[in-house]
């Protein structure tokens, strides 16, 4: 597979880089044995992968497919595998965790989290698109390579990476894996950003390392190779989580190998389930579809925990996070993003939370606690297989905690519907109509959904929006919206009651 949804929901794409393909030998294939398998096709050896696999290269004008065929009839041969390209998945005192902005930080009770744990310890590998190294929210939180000296030009470690204090980058070729597209901050904001320096939010784990490696680029684009590599380089580095908010269709043999790898050394892999909006039973996306006991898939669900339009489901998906209009790093400050891309990462941090917590605890036993500890919603049934959204403190009273969950508080007051009145005016058979509405009170208030004939249409921060709806008779309502996922709905007010008749005026 792989190349699939991106974080601000993207078409599939199965493409594979050029014409190269990723091999992987049987035990007992000695490397000039591999090397000769190779020299007898129409095709040359790229580069070595650190699990034993090779990149070949399919010379011009030569089948691809047939070389892959005549390679996999070999006995030496376990699979001859397209190197796919893969996509992004993505629709305190700080400010905005204390507005409510950061919803979904409060949607899986993290600061509730932090009285027993807040990361500490643990490492998580964002695999992904790079970091902003200078934004003031992951500056202070980023992994730091200990066998490597900074800014001698020395290859001190002898993997490859000149410099790479901090991470590696597979785009580039070098240790500095900067973020060009926004994707890779967003998504290490959401695990690890600083909390408690006033600035901007907070991550779920903000006492985690983060270790960026980079192997998406700026359109949010990768190889499978070069994301075995970077697992690889997860595992030589000891870290503890890895996430993986990226996928696509195809099923890649060498790309599974390298995450049964990562759980052999001990590390939880979370995965992004895409967003097509279709089951990823009958439909599946990769990495999320693998079926590995280290890894834990996700779903993004919304503020009133449903599962979005956008993301895909199934029984193979095992939790839902938040996954709508969630503000993290990027750039310089923050910005605002969707998709399952998103989700994922708030399932990375509650694991990073977990081995925070239990340093040394096995794969399965932090996704066990995950699933364990998860918040029951009735819409969610049939849709992932807990039928719950992930919750930090759920997680760590699973593994003993003991943290007492505040209630869910009191529903946002009272509000009335403005305009439009009970007459209005369009031309066409669809119109933009501007709707309005009074201020709801509430310390943590996130927004609002206008629902229209039935329909959720916008959902939006202001208490007004401009909506395209049809001629005839329309019902339409508010439903005010906290962090907590408390509601209260208005349908009435002195001009239009919540029904309202749009009248057609174009001129036959």
């Amino acid at each position: 597979m792989l190349a699939v949804a991106s974080a601000a929901v993207a078409a599939p794409d199965t493409s594979a880089a050029s014409s190269q393909l990723i091999v992987g030998f049987t035990n007992g294939t000695t490397r000039s044995e591999s090397s000769s398998i190779i020299n007898d096709t129409d095709a040359s050896i790229e580069r070595r992968l650190p699990g034993g696999a090779a990149v070949i290269t399919v010379d011009p004008g030569a089948s691809v497919a047939g070389v892959a065929d005549e390679l996999e009839a070999e006995s030496g041969v376990r699979y001859a595998s397209p190197n796919f390209t893969v996509h992004a998945s993505a629709v305190a005192s700080d400010p905005l965790t204390m507005d409510g902005s950061a919803w979904g930080l409060i949607r899986v009770h993290a600061a509730n989290a932090w009285e027993a744990a807040d990361g500490t310890g643990a490492v998580v590998a964002v695999l992904d698109g790079g970091v902003n190294a200078a934004n003031p929210d992951l500056a202070g939180n980023l992994w730091t390579n200990a066998s490597e000296i900074a800014g001698n030009g020395v290859d001190d470690d002898n993997n490859g990476f000149i410099d790479d204090v901090n991470g590696a980058d597979w785009v580039e070729r070098d240790g500095s894996p900067n973020d060009t597209g926004g994707h890779g901050s967003h998504v290490a904001g959401t695990i690890a950003a600083s909390a408690g320096n006033n600035f901007a939010t907070s991550g779920v784990a903000p006492g985690a390392r983060l270790m960026p490696l980079r192997f998406l680029d700026g359109n949010g684009a990768g190889t499978v190779a070069d994301a075995i590599a970077a697992v690889d380089y997860a595992i030589t580095h000891h870290a503890d989580v890895i996430n993986a908010s990226w996928g696509g269709p195809d099923f890649s043999p060498p790309l599974r190998d390298a995450f049964a790898r990562a759980g052999a050394a001990g590390i939880t892999i979370v995965a992004a389930a895409g967003n097509d909006g279709v089951s990823n039973d009958s439909s599946p996306t990769y990495p999320a579809a693998f079926n590995l006991p280290n890894l834990i898939s996700v779903a993004a669900s919304d503020r009133r925990d449903r599962l979005t339009g956008f993301s895909n489901y199934g029984s193979s998906i095992d939790v839902a996070a938040p996954g709508v209009e969630i503000v993290s790093t990027q750039g310089g400050g923050v910005g605002y993003m969707s998709g399952t891309s998103m989700a994922a990462p708030h399932v990375a941090g509650i694991a990073a939370l977990a081995r925070g917590f239990r340093p040394g605890l096995a794969p399965a036993t932090v996704i066990a606690s995950i699933e364990a500890g998860v918040r029951k919603n009735a819409s969610l049934s049939g849709k992932v297989r807990t039928g719950g959204v992930a919750d930090a403190a759920g997680t760590l009273n699973a593994l003993g905690a003991g943290i007492a969950i505040a209630e869910a508080g009191s529903a946002p007051g009272i509000f009335k519907l403005r305009k439009p009145g009970k007459h209005v005016k369009i031309r066409g058979k669809r119109g933009i109509v501007r709707f309005s509405w009074s201020r709801s009170s509430d310390t943590d208030l996130v927004g609002y959904e206008v629902i229209v004939n039935g329909k959720v249409r916008a959902q939006v921060k202001s208490t007004h929006a401009r909506i395209k709806v049809p001629a005839g008779k329309v019902k339409w309502s508010v439903v005010a919206i906290d962090a907590e996922g408390n509601t209260t709905t208005a349908t009435k007010s002195t001009k239009s009651n919540g029904r309202i008749s749009v009248l057609n005026t174009k001129k036959r």
